[in-house]
C-alpha cells in the first residue's frame, strides 16, 4: 500500500519540528496503536521516548493518505 502526504500534512510538517516524515511513515507501518475515527479516518499513534505522534488519515485507492500528524499534549 502507498503513503501519500496531503498538502495540509506537508505544511504542518514545515510548522511542527518536532515532527519528521519519516515518523509519520514509522507510525503508519509500524503502529503502537489504531483507532478508528470519524468519517472513516483511522488514527496510528506511534510513543517516541517522551512524545506520543498521531497521524491522521483517509484510505483512496490502495493509498493511505496523511491528512495530519501531530504530537499529543500530556495530562498534567
Amino acid at each position: 500500500m502507498q503513503i501519500e502526504f496531503s498538502h495540509h500534512s506537508r505544511d504542518q510538517l514545515k510548522i511542527r519540528s518536532r515532527v519528521t516524515k519519516q515518523m509519520v511513515i514509522e507510525a503508519v507501518t509500524e503502529p503502537d496503536e489504531v483507532l478508528a475515527s470519524f468519517r472513516g479516518r483511522t488514527l496510528f499513534r506511534k510513543a517516541y521516548e517522551k512524545d506520543t505522534l498521531e497521524v491522521v488519515t483517509r484510505e483512496e485507492d490502495n493509498t493511505i493518505i496523511i491528512i495530519t500528524e501531530y504530537i499529543l499534549e500530556r495530562e498534567p
